[in-house]
């Protein structure tokens, strides 16, 4: 192939065409595109001006329309509609079971994190029912709701760590150690 884009019989090479675009290229190709815009806007403004009746209507014009409220049936049919029975209000979901804080410089291990205050509840029960001392943390107000369900009472790191594992191994859950 040639510098000039022809193949060697003299016919066009259709493999191909590279269009490069650089400075002053791409700045020509943004100003076009602008300008077409800007000429589309203003054809638009001005072939409006032409089209009679395209005006807004002056304040005689609406008070010739006559009595619009006959053809509209919306209102009436909004009063002949049946009573929509009210919803009841929600009723309160008790909280979770509340534990007296970990004591201070104790190791904990956090079992479960959700915003299913249900499912957080249960986990107690279950771990309780094991013989395990749990507490459920809660967000603070205005915060939207986690509850973390956290088993307590480990002396050491060693004793939160061999306690995560047994949890893991035994319940399945997903575990990590909380100082």
């Amino acid at each position: 192939m040639t510098d000039s884009g022809l193949s060697r019989q003299g016919t066009p090479d259709r493999r191909g065409m590279e269009i490069e675009l650089g400075g002053y290229g791409l700045v020509m190709l943004g100003a076009a595109i602008v300008a077409l815009c800007a000429a589309c806007f203003w054809l638009g403004r001005s072939s409006a001006r032409l089209v009679p009746g395209a005006r807004a209507a002056t304040p005689d014009q609406v008070a010739d329309l006559g009595d619009v409220e006959k053809d509209l049936t919306f209102f009436d049919r909004l009063e002949k509609a049946p009573e929509i029975e009210a919803i009841p209000p929600a009723t309160a979901v008790p909280g979770p079971a509340r534990v007296a804080p970990a004591p201070a410089g104790g190791h904990e291990v956090q079992v479960f994190a959700s915003a299913d205050r249900r499912a957080a509840d249960a986990l107690v029960q279950k771990l309780r029912a094991q013989g395990h001392k749990v507490r459920v943390l809660t967000a603070g107000p205005g915060e939207p709701p986690l509850y973390k369900v956290r088993v307590f009472g480990f002396e050491s790191d060693a004793a939160a760590r061999q306690a995560a594992a047994a949890l893991q191994r035994e319940q399945g859950l997903k575990t990590w150690v909380v100082h």
